[in-house]
């Protein structure tokens, strides 16, 4: 296989999760950082909850989604089944994000009408673009959350804040904590030596736990048995834009010549996905997360179509990708990944019975009230 990988976030892949003993050295010469690091984000985690460091309150409930690593935890596709489910029960979420990629540090709202501008995928991001355009709802952007929901509030008067990224973000109080893990964060090592934010023992603050890959032993003793729960990532369709329903089916992909192109966390889970179709990956193009391509990458891509039968990439990439082409080209799809999550019911009516709380006057003003009986 061809592979058109990005220096900078091959290496630092190989840092956090080879084998190699190269690898492993590495990670032993970076444990001073790491410890220091380490003992800085305990202490900071320790003055929130003596209440030294407050976290400031939104008008509204807040969801948060997190995780214990810096990327690839599947935490865009979750937020968007979280949001879907919440509008599916009559409420109108407002998904909340720092903006990452984009180049402005002001609070936007983003519609979805507006979302896949090339204005508001500059400014705001890659993800705030993908998510507004695929849940509909409008997504605030700000490195300083507090603005975001204030500023939503103002304009839209959300019933409930989708945090998206937001487990060590606790200048925002949040109504309910969901923390998504794979189960190997037990085995990793803090920033930078490794992918962790946080230690494992973090997981304690999370209301809700989710993992997608399998109920370790070591998670068992992190949550309730009802609030540990598992979740798995599906290939659901081939879009030739984020504002297509349904798509071509992934079954199409069996036995053709498949190019990859992804600059994505842990973009190997997505090659992976990608041959689990039935595809024959030929070819990768991949890049740092949030790359920001140029035409030159449009040009390396276009020549690889002519190798292969289809080119595909994800939807936050074809955000970007789309800027190059008047129209999507035949040869290009996005493969869309959608969330399954076992004990779903419960952790909605969790969420359900957590928000009905935090809708009460003294809590929050109520804007439609809460989830239908």
């Amino acid at each position: 296989m061809a592979d058109g990988r990005d220096g900078r976030g091959h290496v630092i892949e190989q840092l956090w999760y080879g084998r190699e003993p190269a690898a492993a050295s590495t990670r032993a010469l970076l444990w001073p950082l790491a410890a220091a690091f380490g003992v800085t984000a305990s202490a900071r985690s320790l003055l929130y909850d003596l209440g030294i460091l407050r976290s400031r309150q939104a008008p509204a409930p807040v969801i948060s989604v997190g995780a214990l690593t810096t990327g690839g935890s599947g935490k865009t596709p979750f937020v968007l089944w979280l949001t879907r489910r919440l509008q599916q029960r009559g409420l109108r979420p407002c998904i909340v994000t720092r903006g990452y990629g984009g180049r402005s540090r002001q609070t936007h709202l983003v519609t979805p009408e507006h979302a896949l501008t090339e204005t508001t995928v500059a400014e705001c991001g890659d993800e705030a673009a993908l998510l507004a355009a695929r849940s509909g709802a409008v997504v605030a952007t700000s490195p300083m959350r507090i603005d975001a929901c204030n500023a939503a509030w103002e304009r839209f008067r959300p019933d409930v804040f989708v945090l998206d990224d937001g487990f060590q973000h606790r200048g925002l109080a949040r109504d309910l904590d969901i923390v998504l893990v794979d189960g190997a964060e037990k085995e990793q090592r803090l920033l930078p030596a490794g992918p962790l934010r946080e230690r494992p023992s973090a997981l304690r603050r999370a209301h809700v736990i989710v993992t997608s890959g399998g109920i370790a032993p070591w998670l068992r003793a992190s949550a309730a048995p009802e609030w540990l729960l598992e979740s798995r990532t599906v290939a659901t369709s081939l879009v030739a834009s984020l504002g297509e329903s349904a798509g071509e089916p992934v079954a199409s992909l069996a036995g053709r010549r498949v190019a990859a192109v992804a600059a994505v966390a842990r973009p190997e889970r997505f090659v992976a996905m990608l041959g689990a179709t039935g595809a024959d990956v030929t070819a990768t193009i991949l890049r740092r997360d949030h790359h920001p391509y140029s035409a030159a990458d449009w040009h390396q891509i276009e020549q690889l179509a002519r190798s292969v039968d289809r080119v595909v990439t994800t939807e936050k990439d074809l955000v970007k990708l789309a800027a190059f082409a008047p129209a999507v080209p035949s040869w290009l799809r996005a493969l869309r990944i959608d969330v399954e999550v076992d004990g779903e019911e419960r952790l909605l009516e969790r969420a359900a019975r957590q928000l009905d709380r935090s809708f009460a006057p003294e809590h929050h003003p109520r804007s439609r009230g809460g989830f239908p009986e």
